[in-house]
């Protein structure tokens, strides 16, 4: 498994973590917020188009955090770390940034 997808099997993981977490604190637009930022990681495994990467990054990540931060929730800053350091890792391969 290449670092790339590695990265987003472990986006998936935390991500199922937060799913179950908002849901049993019944926070219903976080956990929707959650599952619209994942549904579309499983999809990316083994994509070779760079143009479905960029979009992910580009557009679904930035929503993704703005829709959170918007939230305001008490579990915002340890939520924002399940992720950080796995999307500060996908930032830094050549593949999502080509020119």
């Amino acid at each position: 498994m290449d670092e790339l997808q590695r990265l987003y099997v472990q986006l998936l993981h935390n991500g199922l973590l937060e799913i179950r977490t908002a849901f049993g604190l019944d926070e219903k637009e976080w956990l929707e917020a959650e599952i619209d930022f994942l549904h579309n990681i499983p999809s990316l495994l083994n994509e070779t188009n760079i143009h479905r990467h960029r979009y992910f990054w580009e557009k679904e990540r930035p929503y993704y955090l703005e829709r959170i931060e918007e939230l305001h929730l008490d579990e915002e800053a340890r939520m924002m770390s399940v992720y950080d350091n796995i999307l500060q890792e996908i930032d830094l391969p050549p593949i999502l940034v080509p020119a």
